[in-house]
């Protein structure tokens, strides 16, 4: 199964892509975030075979997350689910904006912030999948 993890914004949202069969997840790109950017996203899922969407959700327990973030991500989730046929999964995000910060100041990681998150929150999906295997 291919996926495409996306770590949602109101300015900015993060896209990774990934599979089972490898289980590694890459940073793809980082498109303008809002409501507008479903028919971009859903035109790359087509583009790249994606099976389904695995979207991270900013749950209460990370303090660097409002309630707000939370029901934005919801909204952003829903208005999703409505456009496409495409399987959702939703994955808590905790802590992947300041783990892909880390990842760009230590180890030189040249992608993009959102992109890296994106990235993290798919990889954590897989790694799950893999671990119920």
């Amino acid at each position: 199964m291919r996926f495409l993890g996306i770590d949602f914004g109101l300015k900015k949202i993060g896209l990774a892509i990934g599979d089972d069969s490898s289980g590694l997840a890459f940073p793809l790109e980082v498109i303008v975030g809002g409501d507008a950017a479903i028919p971009v996203i859903l035109k790359l899922a087509k583009a790249e075979s994606i099976d389904a969407l695995v979207v991270g959700v900013p749950y209460q327990s990370n303090p660097e997350h409002s309630s707000t973030q939370v029901d934005l991500t919801k909204k952003f989730i829903d208005l999703l689910a409505s456009s496409t046929p495409l399987p959702i999964i939703t994955a808590d995000e905790k802590f992947s904006s300041s783990e892909a910060r880390r990842m760009q100041q230590e180890f030189g990681v040249k992608a993009q912030e959102d992109a890296i998150a994106a990235q993290l929150v798919l990889q954590a999906h897989l790694d799950d999948l893999r671990r119920l295997a």
